[in-house]
């Protein structure tokens, strides 16, 4: 597992464990499961330690300072229709991932598509700022905090198997309460989704329009 991935999973862990803080949630109940994610954020932090040893600074500084020769070598016009071109393309595979189901998977590929559209708008915009493009950024940055939510959910939900599956019997958390809690992850999920997927169309119908211009959607992405 590379550096990324286990900073990742410590950030995975932490959240989870600011989740099951809250006031709602009785400590005594999940006492067994905070430990398990104590331990998880514990072995995580060890191979990440060991992992930074082997991690070459000077190749990353190396790659940034070739990233940043290469965009100043293009001119900001051209480095503004490469990105939109870029953008559209992304929009287009969620506008087809959007018409299947809304599978773990596919909304899992919808996210990263949106991550890539973010980053690299909110680039044209310092080159070429434009009122189109701001609603654009207003709209990605909502999809992100909900889908953002939706993802830590479903790793909760998989840590949660996790601990089911390797429970010693004599570890005494309130399993009832832990499958509610779980049965809520699914639930809350699938609403995310129901206000999610309007808005990621929305989002495509600014970037992709149609031959006649859809005001309904320039208008919805406005009241974002």
């Amino acid at each position: 597992m590379n550096l990324f991935k286990l900073s990742g999973r410590i950030r995975e862990i932490q959240v989870h464990l600011i989740f099951l803080s809250k006031p709602e949630f009785k400590k005594t109940d999940f006492a067994s499961f905070i430990t398990f994610l104590k331990e998880q954020e514990s072995k995580a932090t060890r191979n990440f330690l060991l992992a930074i040893k082997d991690f070459n600074d000077k190749e990353l500084k190396s790659t940034e300072k070739e990233i940043r020769k290469i965009c100043l070598d293009i001119p900001a016009k051209k480095l503004s229709r490469k990105s939109e071109k870029f953008t559209r393309k992304k929009a287009k595979k969620i506008q087809c991932l959007h018409t299947e189901d809304p599978s773990i998977e596919n909304v899992h590929k919808i996210r990263k598509h949106l991550k890539a559209m973010s980053t690299v708008s909110g680039l044209i915009f310092t080159i070429d700022p434009n009122e189109k493009l701001e609603l654009i950024i207003k709209g990605l940055d909502k999809t992100e905090v909900m889908i953002g939510k939706w993802h830590d959910n479903i790793v909760l939900n998989k840590t949660i198997d996790l601990y089911l599956k390797n429970r010693k019997e004599s570890q005494e958390d309130n399993l009832i309460t832990l499958i509610k809690l779980r049965q809520s992850l699914i639930d809350d999920n699938d609403n995310l989704l129901k206000q999610l997927m309007p808005d990621v169309s929305n989002i495509i119908q600014l970037i992709l329009p149609s031959p006649e211009i859809d005001k309904t959607g320039l208008q919805d992405i406005q009241d974002l």
